[in-house]
């Protein structure tokens, strides 16, 4: 004889009604009993972009450290968790816009050190133009004969 005075039958008709109370999402006060384990409001969205910047070792991880204004100026074009862009930005505003390399590091989140090291990375790379000097030579380098 069976502990329960209940049959099988009737044990399996009331969690089958208490398992469509659950998927109805009951509300007790401020509790909700929900079928899933945890609310897909808890579930934070996959960006996609920080996935492929993580798989080109490419994410920034010093993203809130950047406070240049382009960066911060709300701009969707500008991210700073790409760690590519922050650094060719760095270099640009120095190279370009002769800002001092202390203050585009600090501005970028970089130290002095690590703009030296990016911009020896950069230009070993070929992808700076080469530059021609200021000041051209004032007198031929050619070696001359002397007239005799």
């Amino acid at each position: 004889m069976p502990r329960h005075s209940t049959s099988t039958s009737q044990w399996v008709r009331s969690w089958a009604a208490f398992r469509r109370r659950l998927d109805a999402r009951v509300v007790c006060g401020i509790i909700q009993i929900t079928r899933h384990g945890r609310s897909r409001l808890a579930e934070t969205p996959r960006d996609e972009k920080v996935a492929a910047l993580r798989r080109q070792h490419a994410l920034n991880p010093r993203a809130q450290a950047v406070s240049d204004a382009a960066f911060t100026s709300g701009n969707v074009f500008f991210d700073a968790r790409d760690l590519v862009q922050v650094k060719y930005e760095m270099l640009r505003r120095v190279n370009e816009d002769g800002e001092p390399v202390t203050q585009a590091a600090t501005d970028f989140g970089f130290s002095r050190p690590s703009f030296y090291q990016a911009q020896a990375v950069f230009e070993a790379d070929g992808k700076q133009p080469k530059r021609w000097p200021n000041r051209l030579p004032t007198r031929s380098s050619r070696v001359r004969p002397q007239a005799g």
